[in-house]
């Protein structure tokens, strides 16, 4: 099973994966927070880091993307985020939300 969290900040990105358990990649990219009208933008910065680990791995698509970022803390900004990462195709299962309050979807 692949895992892959990302931490999507106003200055960078950070991806780290997991595979059974173990971590088997990292990578740190620019700023990803969800800016108003801008998700679209954040979901391809996430996705690109999310995509660097997975390659490390050795596969495509990870069971599942958990992600935690600023600038969702707005209903209107983590809908846009949610939907933008599933349009991403990283994960089967896409898990998101300000990194205190986590929103399964």
């Amino acid at each position: 099973m692949i895992i892959v969290g990302v931490d999507a900040g106003g200055s960078k990105t950070r991806a780290v994966a997991w595979k059974d358990g173990e971590a088997v990649g990292q990578a740190l990219g620019g700023a990803g927070a969800v800016r108003p009208g801008r998700a679209l933008a954040s979901a391809g910065v996430i996705a690109e880091q999310a995509r660097r680990v997975l390659a490390n791995a050795g596969v495509l698509r990870a069971e599942t993307l958990v992600v935690g970022a600023a600038g969702v803390g707005r209903e209107v900004e983590r809908r846009e985020l949610g939907q933008a990462l599933r349009g991403e195709s990283v994960a089967e299962r896409v898990v998101y939300g300000a990194l205190d309050e986590i929103e399964a979807k």
